[in-house]
């Protein structure tokens, strides 16, 4: 794995849509994340956002080595259902001249989040984000909050929700009614989260992280899940666990949409019963799937709810990312992995 040079840096623009949106006087724009020291928080925005770099080994390498354990792994293949609705959507769009795009909107009822830059010695570096509540702070951590547990914050690599890798490998899960993944008691066992990082630290292109996931045993939770992988070539995969097996399905057409249903062995993309994934899909239809960083935002915008905490378009080729929390669509934050190859 080779190690990131000096010379990269995280850059940061902060993009006004002509929405005619106001912004909260104590939002902090024009960051300098390139200056700031890691380990040190940043507050963003004020839904609230926040930013920190981590660039030392937060020990994945040794813990996807142990996984959960075996008293984590005993009704594996019972698989897990969900009576809960929930609603996030993700899309990756064809490559065009300036490389594929992968848009995510994450939807669940917290709202601090925080923009991740990891670079460790022993992986690839990555842009992801965390949804707070999950790594141990309250719905609306402060920024003193954050700063005054460190420890606490240290364990966000093991929580990415989304995200991209210097690879231009990007990830994103969403929840579904069930989910029956394979155990193999031979092999490691990881729950959701820890696949998103193990893609994300170590996944050169979508076929390297479906052959990283069919490594591990996913230990399904509350929330049983899917997730969507694209790459800065083009390629997209859906990867599903049913039936005991894992189902990596590939796109047909140079684009492709996944919400909150199974898509293996549905009518997808015909007959859905899912607003959000029908607006996507003939979006990106009509457009041949090929989307501007603003469509892509604006069409993130037409199938958000009032639970969207963050919407996200991850450029691949780019190595970016342009964020906007909370559904505040008039600004638009850019951020980029510097001196990508």
């Amino acid at each position: 794995m080779k190690r990131l040079s000096p010379s990269w840096a995280l850059l940061v623009t902060v993009l006004v849509a002509g929405c005619g949106g106001q912004k909260s006087g104590d939002w902090q724009t024009n960051v300098p994340l390139a200056g700031g020291s890691p380990g040190e928080v940043l507050r963003l925005d004020d839904y609230p956002l926040y930013y920190t770099h981590i660039s030392s080994d937060y020990g994945f390498d040794a813990y996807r080595r142990q996984g959960m354990g075996a008293a984590a792994t005993t009704s594996l293949a019972d698989g897990r259902r969900s009576r809960v609705p929930w609603g996030c959507t993700c899309f990756a769009t064809a490559r065009a001249a300036g490389g594929p795009l992968f848009g995510r909107n994450f939807d669940f009822q917290h709202q601090a989040s925080l923009l991740l830059y990891t670079s460790p010695p022993n992986a690839f570096a990555s842009l992801s984000m965390v949804d707070l509540y999950h790594v141990g702070f309250g719905t609306n951590a402060s920024l003193s909050d954050l700063r005054a547990r460190p420890d606490t914050l240290g364990r966000a690599p093991y929580y990415p929700m989304d995200g991209v890798n210097e690879k231009g490998v990007a990830i994103g899960l969403m929840a579904v009614p069930s989910a029956w993944p394979p155990f193999d008691p031979a092999k490691v066992t990881l729950y959701d989260l820890a696949l998103i990082r193990l893609v994300l630290d170590y996944a050169t292109d979508t076929d390297h992280a479906v052959e990283l996931l069919r490594g591990y045993n996913y230990r399904a939770g509350t929330l049983p899940v899917h997730f969507l992988i694209a790459d800065r070539g083009g390629t997209s995969v859906l990867v599903e666990y049913v039936g005991q097996d894992l189902k990596a399905i590939r796109a047909t057409e140079p684009y492709m949409v996944a919400t909150n249903f199974t898509v293996f062995g549905s009518q997808a993309p015909f007959a859905t019963g899912c607003a959000r994934y029908d607006l996507a899909y003939s979006t990106l239809r009509e457009r041949n799937g090929v989307l501007s960083h603003a469509e892509a935002l604006e069409l993130l915008s037409g199938v958000a709810q009032n639970t969207t905490m963050w919407s996200a378009v991850y450029d691949l080729e780019a190595r970016s990312v342009d964020l906007v929390p909370g559904r505040r669509y008039p600004s638009i934050y850019r951020f980029s992995i510097g001196g990508a190859p």
